[in-house]
């Protein structure tokens, strides 16, 4: 897919706030937040945790930094059981789709700035969990699921696989599914015959010779984001559109920033400070591992 406005130059650096976000069943989901001001906020989920999936994964760090460029606010975070985050793997997805709802009601709820657009990124057990949410949660603008792992789903999930991409399918938001031809867990006759059952708008992106990890990949990836999220957010010129917005609602009078560290779904927390403080965090130029992230 051809990119139709130029990139900017790369940042060395990523500017995050930690963040410490309440979920169910008193699980503490540990997040990174960048660029609170923008007018649209994209949340990032990562590959299966019990398989060494985390926020730190290639494809979510790849993301977070293209998107932050452009001065969306991101939100990644590490799903229950993965520190350090607390609690423990539902098996379910159950679990965790509660959990990705906790943060992005923290996004739509907790910025000083609101988002008036709240998308979903998901990436592999990321994307079963992010498309179910983003067709279950009215918030939810537009959703992407990037390496949807249809043919192993029913064992992340014990066998609730159907009841994923039934939510995943629900209304007509804008959607886009991304996988790459040389998929490990899902082959392209899968993929295309599952995605016909999609309503409109869904957008289908087969890229050729890739496989489920994306390594060396990147930047493709995210360039064929970018395009979706110029029609999903009507502009050609996203960082011009964002950091407009976004330097509007920042000079906008308002309440003065909130406690270092919040929490969503109960009273709220604090730790001493040792959360809700601004980092620069240096983005590496691969995360490879070897485990098989799905």
């Amino acid at each position: 897919m051809a990119n139709s406005m130029r990139l900017p130059s790369p940042s060395a650096t990523l500017q995050e706030e930690e963040v410490l976000i309440s979920s169910s069943d008193d699980v503490q989901i540990a997040g990174k937040i960048s660029n609170k001001f923008s007018p649209v906020a994209v949340v990032i989920s990562h590959p299966y945790g019990p398989l060494g999936g985390s926020m730190m994964n290639n494809v979510v760090w790849a993301m977070t930094q293209h998107l932050s460029r452009f001065g969306f606010t991101t939100l990644r975070f590490n799903f229950r059981g993965v520190a350090p985050s607390t609690g423990r793997t539902s098996w379910t997805g159950v679990g965790e789709k509660e959990d990705m709802r906790a943060v992005c009601e923290y996004a739509l709820t907790r910025l000083e700035s609101p988002p008036q657009k709240l998308l979903i990124i998901g990436y592999s057990y990321g994307s079963v969990v992010g498309s179910a949410l983003g067709g279950e949660m009215p918030q939810v603008h537009a959703y992407a699921a990037i390496a949807y792992p249809f043919s192993v789903a029913c064992a992340l999930t014990l066998f609730r696989q159907r009841s994923y991409f039934t939510l995943a399918a629900k209304g007509e938001k804008p959607k886009l599914f991304i996988m790459g031809s040389r998929d490990q867990f899902t082959g392209m006759g899968t993929f295309m015959r599952k995605v016909k059952l999609l309503p409109s708008p869904t957008e289908v992106v087969a890229m050729e010779g890739v496989d489920h990890f994306f390594f060396g990949k990147e930047k493709a990836l995210c360039e064929i984001v970018q395009v979706w999220l110029e029609k999903v957010t009507g502009t050609h010129d996203l960082k011009a559109f964002l950091t407009s917005a976004a330097a509007a609602a920042a000079a906008a009078p308002g309440p003065g920033p909130g406690p270092a560290a919040v929490a969503i779904g109960g009273e709220g927390s604090s730790d001493g400070g040792k959360r809700g403080n601004s980092q620069k965090e240096k983005l590496p130029e691969a995360c490879v591992d070897g485990n098989q992230e799905l």
